[in-house]
This record gives structure tokens, C-alpha cells and sequence, in this order.
């Protein structure tokens, strides 16, 4: 029997919470409810400060290649790529090639400018990103067309059988060549071109080595994929943003850390909702390269990490987080505040407030790589309750 009690009266208490938090919320997202015994703060960070994560290998169905110098975006970035192949058999070999398919609405954008293509003399992985410059050799520098043709949207490497040999006694594994590809520097390749990798799940985008033979007066062609491919980037980390707003995202894995005080709210408070209110800021996108775009099959887009201690506030090198437990949350992106709740951490930070360090906001899985997406600096809006005259 008072088992039975127990739950009804619980069961009750829930259900009047409930129904207190689902008509009690203003225009701003924050839960203000007319019971003098409920509290509701609007609090703004303390300290706020940018990190970059530096990402060098970019794995998203594309390579990337060319030199941003910030005239056409404000990234800053440079690419380059490294294209494994099987190396073909050269015996009646009449001619090879592999061919990339370019994935750039307009090629006028990049008249005048080529790609510069080198044999680097090592078995390169995944694993082994590092390029040894002194086993580079340049042997070709191929123009981008900049019409509009079809042919203008194929990036085409001519190889010999003189080659080929050559690379299979220079390398480690004499059955696998290692290219770079990267941008001529006069002028650069800006803003940086896409071209569809060995990973992409269309079979008939993906990248090719075609080989022709004359066997017997018979012409034999053959086409083989392209064993590997990904591109390296460098970046100079810029994430100056507007006075009052903050840059998330970028090849570089800009994020932003910040901190709230919580110490006007009494320890034995009870959170009904601890909410951050991030914004996005009208026009908020890198001008070339854009900026998150929503995406309906999935709601990481943006993660928030809590961290595990607050160096960060005198050396924004030293950043660590809880990267297990990650609070992942979908953006609107249409001008209205975005909420991400985060009940629990709100509650330990206020009953342990020694663990209260912060918390890291990053992008995840965005169109582009290389654009950024700017919000307004973030608050958090935090209601609660005094239970029996807590201090």
C-alpha cells in the first residue's frame, strides 16, 4: 500500500512538472514560471576563447588541390594530394593515363592556372602523411581548361612505360606508384578545386588508370581503379571573428571554448532546464566555401565536449575533454536561437562547482571542409527550483 502510494504521488509530481515546462517557456527559449518558489537566469560566459584542431587529412569523398591566398574566401588554406596506383604491366604498353573527374561549377574561375604533378619515391599509407620533399620528382605540369566542355571537367596524368619502370625500381614496393598532385604557384589554383576520389561510392566517378596494348595487331584496352588517394591541408589558423560573435568550424577544426559562472545560483538548486542559446548570425558563412549545411539524414552537426580542466584558460594548446560522453545537437539555421540542453552537466556543475571547466563547441559532419559558420556569442539560460529553503 504505500508502495502504491509512493508511486502515485511521484507519478503526479512528474506530471505536473511536465505540464510546467511545456507552457511556461517565453520567446527566448528560457522556462519562466509564475511560481515564486522558480528561478530563471540568463547567464553570459565569463571567459570565451578559439582553438584550432589541426585536421590534415581530409577523407570526404573528394581530394582537394590549390592555394587559397584569401582573395576569393577567408580560409587561407592550401592543398595537396597523393594518389596511389597499381603500377600496370609495360610490356606492348602503347599508352596510360588516369584520369580524375572535377567536381567545380565553374572552370573560368581557373584560367591560366595548372597542376603540378610529382613521382614521390616512397610506398606511401594512410598512416604516413609526412611528405619527404627530397623524394619528390615534378615531371609534369598540366593546364586546368577553362571552358565549359565535358573535357574541361576531366583532369587527365599522361604516363609512359619509361616512367612506370622507372618508379618500379625507385620505390620499396615496386608494384605501387605514389603521385603528388598540387597547385602551380603562378597563379594559384583559388578557390581550391574539388575532384572525385578513389572513395566516392559512384563507381563511375571514380578516379581510373587506363592502359592501351597492341597484342597481335589487336588493340586491348584496360581500366583500373586508382588504389588510394587523400589530401593534406595546411592552414593558417585565423578565427578572428566580429566583436560579440564566434567562427565554428573550418578544415583546421576551429572551435570555441567557454566558460559560465554559476556561482549566483544557490548549490542545493534543483535545474529544471540548463539550455545553451547559440544564434546563428544573419550571413554568418565563409563567402566561397560556405558554412554548415544542414543535413536531413543526420543531427551531428554540432558537438558540444565538457571539459576535464581548465588549463585551456592559460594555454589554449593544453585542451581536454570528455570525448566518450559528447552532446550532439542538429542547428536551425534560418535566423532563430538555437537551444541545446545540457540538464545534467548544468546540475553537477552547480552542486560540484570545482568541476565546472567549461565546455568545447565544434563542427561535425559539414558540406565543406574549408568554410566556417558564425553564431553569436553563446548564453546559457538556466531555471530551477529551491527545494525546503535549500542555500
Amino acid at each position: 500500500m504505500i508502495r502504491k502510494i509512493t508511486i502515485t504521488l511521484t507519478a503526479s509530481f512528474l506530471i505536473f512538472l511536465m505540464l510546467s515546462c511545456s507552457q511556461k517557456y517565453d520567446d527566448t527559449g528560457i522556462f519562466e514560471p509564475s511560481d515564486p518558489d522558480h528561478s530563471a537566469d540568463t547567464l553570459l560566459a565569463v571567459s570565451g576563447r578559439f582553438a584550432a584542431f589541426p585536421s590534415d587529412i581530409i577523407s570526404d569523398g573528394y581530394i582537394h588541390i590549390g592555394t587559397d591566398t584569401g582573395e576569393t574566401g577567408d580560409t587561407l588554406s592550401s592543398s595537396v594530394s597523393l594518389v596511389r596506383f597499381s603500377i600496370p604491366e609495360t610490356e606492348g604498353l602503347d599508352s596510360a593515363y588516369i584520369t580524375y573527374r572535377i567536381n567545380m561549377p565553374d572552370m573560368s574561375v581557373y584560367e591560366n592556372t595548372a597542376i603540378d604533378v610529382s613521382h614521390y619515391a616512397k610506398f606511401w599509407d594512410r598512416d604516413d602523411f609526412d611528405i619527404d620533399h627530397s623524394l619528390l620528382n615534378h615531371f609534369a605540369t598540366i593546364p586546368l581548361k577553362s571552358d565549359s566542355s565535358l573535357s574541361a571537367l576531366t583532369f587527365r596524368i599522361d604516363l609512359t612505360a619509361e616512367m612506370l619502370n622507372g618508379w618500379a625500381n625507385t620505390t620499396s614496393d615496386s608494384s605501387y606508384a605514389t603521385l603528388l598532385l598540387e597547385s602551380s604557384s603562378d597563379p594559384h589554383i583559388s578557390p581550391i578545386l574539388k575532384m572525385y576520389s578513389s572513395r566516392w561510392p559512384s563507381e563511375s566517378l571514380k578516379p581510373s588508370v587506363n592502359t592501351y596494348y597492341t597484342l597481335d595487331d589487336s588493340l586491348i584496352t584496360f581500366k583500373s581503379p586508382v588504389s588510394d588517394d587523400m589530401s593534406l591541408v595546411f592552414k593558417k589558423t585565423d578565427t578572428d571573428s566580429p566583436e560579440g560573435k564566434v567562427k565554428i568550424g573550418g578544415v583546421s577544426g576551429e572551435s570555441y571554448i567557454t566558460k559560465f559562472d554559476l556561482s549566483s545560483i544557490p548549490s542545493g538548486a534543483v535545474v529544471l532546464t540548463g539550455r545553451i542559446d547559440m544564434a546563428y548570425a544573419e550571413n554568418g558563412r565563409d563567402p566561397v566555401y560556405g558554412g554548415i549545411e544542414t543535413q536531413a539524414l543526420t543531427d551531428e552537426e554540432i558537438f558540444i565536449y565538457v571539459l576535464t580542466d581548465g588549463l585551456w584558460e592559460t594555454d589554449i594548446d593544453s585542451v581536454s575533454y570528455d570525448s566518450l560522453n559528447v552532446w550532439q545537437y542538429k542547428l536551425k539555421l534560418s535566423g532563430v536561437d538555437n537551444f541545446f540542453s545540457m540538464d545534467t552537466v548544468i546540475q553537477n556543475w552547480i552542486r560540484e562547482p570545482d568541476d565546472n571547466h567549461g565546455i568545447l563547441i565544434r563542427s561535425e559532419k559539414w558540406g565543406s571542409p574549408f568554410g566556417y559558420t558564425t553564431f553569436r556569442e553563446p548564453r546559457l539560460n538556466v531555471s530551477y527550483i529551491i527545494p525546503g529553503g535549500s542555500e
